[in-house]
């Protein structure tokens, strides 16, 4: 794993109403930067930050925050 020097480090947050897409957001960053294999759906239960079972199933809102590592290197265009 990565060493990542403190003037490297950038924290986001993510923040909307319920059903907004923050979840698919998320997933879908953590996808393109490298940091997750797949892409999960909020939908079929397979989201990266969904961690309980009520998450996964849907059958509830998550009122837990969530965490995500990312890694992103700058590209020259």
């Amino acid at each position: 794993m990565r060493v990542y020097k403190t003037p490297e480090i950038r924290n986001v947050a993510v923040v909307g109403h319920g059903a907004s897409g923050k979840t698919s957001l998320v997933d879908a960053l953590a996808f393109v930067a490298g940091t997750s294999k797949r892409h999960g759906s909020v939908k079929d239960g397979t989201a990266l930050t969904d961690y309980t079972p009520d998450e996964s199933n849907a059958s509830i809102p998550s009122i837990s925050p969530s965490r995500s590592r990312n890694g992103w290197t700058r590209s020259s265009t």
